[in-house]
């Protein structure tokens, strides 16, 4: 087997066993999805639009793996590859929150920790990738050049440093006890990952790094993520603990999310002016 089948088999594998896991609890919660669709009205807009945004997210996560398997050289570091990644856990992501929302009302609370708890993990699964793609950014910095020499040396610090981070991470959001402690970890977890992420691609932005790509939209779509989650966090979500199912509210903050999304999409997908020079 060769080098570059055997990383695309990997990914294959990855793919299909993230589709069949989708598949394996949408099917446990089916009597719950139903009775949600019965019992609360706008139910079924809301998963149509899930459906949707579920459905452009993963067009945006085949892109970029087809993108990456073209390439006559495959790593798994790969900044295509990355990118892929960093669409697919978000396409898991928002999958799980679509069940979520769907079995909120007809399942009992320890179901609902565990699908939230599989939610946060994809979250900071989500973010890995372009963590990453920071670190490397900043350990690739003229400043550091005579400290790590060996591409090898500053792929193996970065990640060691990603997994303990990782790590740490998950073990917090395994361990949480109720739903309520489960959002206080968000916030302690999201936040400081939406700012390291826009602002290690802002300083790619300034440093002329990443120039497969448009690093300033990518930083600039982080930064409108982090102002209007620090936003719903304080100010919305508390107004609205007790106003039951709104199936506005929840397309509307999902429409955000996809514009959002979609800004990423366009600063990984545009070729930047540094790229367009060297070509």
């Amino acid at each position: 087997m060769t080098k570059q089948l055997f990383h695309k088999l990997v990914i294959l594998i990855i793919l299909l066993i993230s589709f069949l896991t989708l598949i394996f609890l949408f099917n446990i919660f089916t009597l719950e999805i139903g009775q949600s669709f019965s019992l609360y009205k706008g139910m079924e807009i809301v998963a149509f639009y899930m459906l949707f945004m579920n459905s452009v997210i993963l067009v945006m996560t085949f892109y970029a793996i087809w993108k990456w398997s073209k390439q006559k050289e495959l790593h798994f570091y790969d900044i295509n590859l990355l990118f892929g990644f960093f669409f697919l856990f978000l396409f898991l992501g928002k999958s799980i929150r679509t069940l979520y929302i769907l079995i909120y009302f007809t399942t009992c609370l320890p179901n609902l920790l565990i699908i939230l708890k599989l939610r946060y993990m994809l979250i900071i699964l989500t973010g890995t990738p372009l963590i990453y793609l920071g670190l490397n950014a900043i350990t690739h910095s003229k400043s550091n050049s005579n400290k790590i020499r060996n591409k090898n040396d500053k792929l193996i610090l970065n990640s060691i440093i990603l997994l303990i981070t990782v790590t740490f991470q998950s073990i917090v959001v395994l361990t949480a006890p109720d739903l309520s402690f489960m959002n206080i970890i968000l916030l302690l977890i999201h936040i400081p990952s939406l700012i390291w992420i826009s602002g290690t691609f802002y300083y790619a932005f300034k440093k002329g790094k990443c120039t497969e790509i448009k690093p300033q939209i990518i930083s600039l779509a982080f930064l409108i993520d982090l102002i209007l989650f620090i936003s719903s966090s304080f100010i919305i979500l508390p107004n609205r603990s007790s106003s039951g199912f709104s199936p506005f509210y929840i397309i509307f903050t999902e429409l955000i999310d996809l514009m959002i999304i979609i800004i990423i999409f366009l600063g990984y997908f545009l070729e930047s002016k540094y790229s367009i020079q060297n070509n």
